[in-house]
């Protein structure tokens, strides 16, 4: 046994020596043995505050049962109900139980048989408002305990990849009942057919010989509230965790550096990006925004399985022992506090969990406290918070976390009204996300951001092809003040502020005498767009286009101007492509080709791509330099 498992044993040990009546669990999931419920949920150490995995073992029936026990479930208002009717989510109270001596399965850390318990807060209750196939993915059947405190995270991996091989084959069985596999590729599919029972095989046996423990142990910091879409971006970005939610939103749980597990990079990188986000003093990266939603600051010391735990420990923390004057306590602390919560359903369970607690007196003095307008008004405007300033209690995998007097964090929206279109916004996140090799000293650590800018702003000239409405080219001539900047597509439409860029019409009419008819045709649209504009803006010149085109179609110019030598050494190359083929597969395949095409024909030396947040989900950005 090494010294990791000994420390692991040791801490459990403790935490079934704290253990006693009254401690809450969250069910994460369940499965039946005949008469036997097994309930794997997720409890907190009332001392540490760390996590654990355990194993419920409840009976319906005890006669016939071998185990020879039963086990009493009782709802919120004292009314016995069935063991199967306690579903994933709910939160359950531990009246009488006993630790069993058998290991549970994997991930689970504990066995507890339990004879009496009590249904404390079911889910749907706490969500109220939303509908079951908005808190429950489809892709999992429970709710995934938060990445910290030594849990297992393999064993989930593994489950899901279980969950997406059953539901492959259900769909191939699906197809077989339409005749799919009949005809030309039937071998070809059957053999498929043939291998996804022996994977499944192999993810069944690792979930069997999963380990109960993590060696990484991670402490969060911070989790950060962003749209479904992003999520996986943002994770990337940020080093984090995605954390399956509740709600269409989603939370990505920050670490600190020293606990981060190793990824690809110096981690400098990560702290730098961290120290961006969670700087609220600091103007926001504007690629960020839009993105990142609201930014709630975490303590591992501060959460609680139930809604009663985390209420009872944020007012004691606040108020102390003693109850506080009567009206609505939330109400009053909500205002006072700055108060933030996710998600936004939450808010109606914390005012009745809040306003039914101890700490809830009435005008005339409940619990031998008595109340004065005077007291109340003075005890009250102490709670006052700056601003500035908030408190928080997040739902997140199983957990309450709570915040006081933490920053208030709220990311604000992109202006798009003030730019020609988003796409204004990918230069500026691609020169903060660009990672050349020389960008870097000698331990390896990243540069400061600005010496990207200062190599290539202020250049004589820059060309966007594919310019309409203008969005890259406003940046190149406002943000990185570029002394020309071509914008050419085959678009009628320009954005007014694009072309008000424009000094002179003697400028436009270098490039006006070389255009054919058909350009002349368009350029004429362009003046009435712009004429329409000045009289008016409209609904109508909100269009955007895009260069829809084969990826190596986009790579034919950038190859005529290196082998030609029409650019100023070092010199940044973007390029978009855009999936314009018949599925993800043959889209993933031609841009590895032509991304092994570009670095043999050395074109372009630090060639990445770089799914920017920016980009739709049938898009990828492609970044090097010419040198």
């Amino acid at each position: 046994m090494t010294s990791t498992d000994d420390a692991d044993v040791a801490r459990l040990t403790a935490f079934v020596a704290r253990l006693g009546g009254g401690h809450a669990a969250r069910i994460f999931h369940r499965r039946q043995v005949g008469q036997l419920f097994f309930f794997d949920a997720l409890m907190v150490d009332p001392s540490s505050q760390e996590s654990f995995l355990v194993e419920l073992v409840t009976c319906h029936d005890r006669d016939r049962s071998r185990d020879g026990f039963q086990t009493q479930l009782m709802s919120e208002k004292d009314a016995e109900m069935a063991l199967k009717d306690l579903h994933v989510g709910d939160v359950v109270e531990l009246l009488t139980f006993h630790a069993r001596p058998e290991l549970p399965r994997a991930p689970c850390q504990l066995a507890l048989q339990v004879h009496r318990l009590k249904l404390l807060e079911p889910w749907v209750q706490l969500v109220g408002k939303m509908e079951k196939r908005d808190w429950m993915g489809t892709k999992y059947a429970f709710h995934r305990p938060v990445f910290h405190d030594a849990i297992n995270q393999s064993w989930f991996d593994t489950l899901d990849q279980l969950h997406l091989l059953k539901r492959d084959e259900k769909r191939q069985k699906a197809g077989d009942g339409r005749g799919r596999y009949e005809g030309e590729g039937q071998a070809e599919e059957n053999c498929e057919r043939a291998a996804t029972p022996n994977r499944m095989d192999r993810a069944t046996a690792h979930l069997a010989e999963a380990s109960h423990w993590e060696t990484t142990r991670r402490q969060p910091k911070a989790l950060v509230q962003c749209h479904l879409p992003q999520a996986q971006r943002l994770a990337d970005y940020l080093n984090g965790k995605i954390l399956s939610t509740c709600t269409r939103d989603r939370l990505v749980m920050l670490y600190h550096s020293e606990q981060e597990p190793e990824r690809a990079g110096p981690k400098s990188i990560f702290d730098a990006r961290h120290a961006k986000v969670l700087e609220v003093n600091e103007a926001q990266p504007c690629h960020l925004q839009s993105v990142i939603q609201r930014v709630y600051f975490v303590d591992a010391r501060r959460k609680a399985i139930s809604l009663r735990d985390v209420c009872a420990q944020y007012l004691t923390e606040l108020l102390g022992p003693a109850p506080v004057p009567s009206g609505s306590l939330w109400e009053q602390l909500r205002r006072r506090r700055n108060f933030m919560c996710f998600p936004g359903e939450l808010e109606s369970a914390l005012k009745s969990t809040v306003d039914a607690s101890p700490w809830h007196s009435t005008a005339n003095g409940a619990n031998g406290y008595a109340t004065t307008p005077e007291t109340k008004d003075v005890l009250l405007d102490g709670l006052q918070l700056p601003k500035d300033r908030c408190d928080s209690i997040v739902y997140a995998d199983g957990l309450f976390w709570w915040s006081a007097n933490v920053p208030r964090a709220i990311i604000p929206a992109k202006d798009n009204r003030s730019v020609p279109s988003s796409a204004y916004w990918k230069l500026l996140e691609i020169l903060d996300r660009y990672e050349p090799s020389d960008h870097h000293d000698s331990s390896g650590s990243r540069r400061d951001s600005k010496a990207l800018w200062e190599r290539f702003s202020k250049r004589r000239l820059a060309l966007d092809v594919g310019a309409s409405p203008g969005g890259w080219s406003y940046c190149l001539a406002t943000q990185l003040c570029i002394q020309r900047t071509i914008a050419c597509d085959p678009a009628a439409y320009m954005h007014p502020a694009v072309r008000r860029l424009v000094p002179e019409e003697e400028v436009r009419d270098e490039f006006v005498q070389d255009f054919t008819e058909e350009e002349r045709k368009e350029d004429r649209k362009h003046l009435e767009h712009r004429a329409a504009w000045e009289q008016g803006p409209s609904d109508e010149h909100g269009r955007i286009s895009h260069w829809n085109d084969a990826l190596e179609a986009s790579c034919q110019l950038l190859y005529r101007i290196a082998r030609e030598g029409l650019y100023e050494p070092p010199c940044l190359a973007v390029v978009t492509f855009k999936n314009t083929c018949r599925s993800k597969t043959e889209f993933e395949e031609r841009k590895r080709a032509m991304l092994a095409q570009i670095r043999a024909d050395r074109i372009l030396t630090d060639v990445q791509e770089i799914h920017l947040f920016a980009n739709t989900r049938l898009e990828t950005t492609i970044v090097g330099q010419m040198l």
